[in-house]
């Protein structure tokens, strides 16, 4: 539709027929490209679709041919209709955000991966932020393009629930550079809990915690494959002389790592908490740095590296009940400080 000034009126320009029926989607533009996302191809929800299509309109005076709809692939999770579909810049790429919207199974929030792709650096933009004292759940998404800089930041005083989410890096694209690449990023007093969620690869850290943060993180599944980077549990900035205190709960985990990588890292000052976990293909399994203190019961280590326990500087550990077993491992307990 154009509006006609000269005339008062409303000029219509058709355009390509659609892949397939479509209604109740929603579409965004980034330059002269048409994004259409979500939708139904019958009169239920039943037919809802998470289908991702694009228009480039710079063709329109090309071949019919090559002026036609393109079928995207598919995003992850469940199908909608209603759906918001939003054009945004995140500070590398121009991207689409397909969130909310209904179908009968229960929906969640779709956060999609850039669609222009691109080499993204250190720099890269939260996908969620909490900060200043804000609180709320984040329930049941399915994140993409995670593991260059943080998925979700939780900051100054804020409050979170993160329950049953999957969180995905970037597929085919490595995070190696990155020291502190994170999934989570939990910080200045946050107060945080992580029940539930699957990590995929993350990068170099999966959860981040520094400065005065408490945090519990239960029933996580978390793998990464070979070649994305040493693997970091539990972390607070490495040397890092202004971070204060932190409080870490861990229990009931599944850590599975490619043979080099850390299960858990205390960096900085931190009261860790370590039960009931598996750690299989890691090569350490805890490493404890100066004034943090690690207890922990009834874990499960399948390490294939330098020791069990790594301690620097002075450190304290309480760690009872742990079954384990080790290819060419060089310590139970690995002491390179006064600990």
């Amino acid at each position: 539709l154009t509006w006609d000034a000269d005339g008062n009126k409303l000029d219509y320009t058709a355009l390509p027929e659609l892949p397939r029926p479509c209604a109740y989607g929603a579409a965004a533009v980034i330059g002269d490209v048409i994004y259409l996302a979500g939708g139904q191809d019958d009169l239920g929800l039943e037919s809802a679709m998470n289908n991702l299509w694009r228009l480039d309109l710079s063709k329109r005076d090309g071949p019919s041919k090559l002026f036609q709809w393109e079928v995207l692939p598919d995003w992850p999770g469940p199908s909608r209709a209603f759906n918001l579909t939003v054009a945004q810049h995140n500070g590398f790429d121009d991207c689409i955000y397909v969130i909310s919207g209904a179908s009968l199974d229960v929906v969640s929030n779709t956060f999609a991966a850039p669609v222009l792709t691109g080499d993204r650096g250190p720099d890269q933009n939260q996908i969620i932020f909490f900060g200043s004292g804000a609180s709320g759940l984040i329930d049941q998404n399915v994140f993409a393009g995670c593991g260059y800089w943080t998925c979700v930041d939780i900051t100054s005083g804020a409050t979170a629930t993160v329950t049953a989410n999957e969180f995905n890096h970037v597929p085919g694209q490595s995070a190696l550079e990155w020291d502190f690449v994170s999934i989570f990023d939990l910080r200045f007093g946050a107060n945080v809990t992580l029940d539930g969620n699957t990590l995929h690869s993350c990068g170099v850290m999966c959860y981040k915690v520094l400065d005065g943060a408490t945090v519990t993180i239960r029933n996580e599944t978390v793998s990464t494959p070979a070649g994305h980077g040493t693997l970091r549990v539990v972390i607070g900035a490495e040397d890092d002389p202004l971070s204060v205190d932190n409080t870490i709960t861990f229990e009931d985990n599944v850590v599975t790592g490619s043979g080099a990588e850390l299960g858990v890292g205390l960096f900085t000052p931190t009261a860790a908490t370590v039960n009931r976990n598996t750690f299989t293909n890691l090569n350490d399994g805890a490493h404890v740095n100066t004034g943090s203190t690690l207890t922990g019961r009834d874990n499960v280590f399948a390490l294939t590296g330098t020791g069990v326990f790594v301690f620097d500087g002075y450190a304290d550990f309480r760690f009872n009940d742990f079954t384990g077993q080790a290819t060419d491992i060089l310590s139970l307990i690995h002491i390179s400080e006064p600990t």
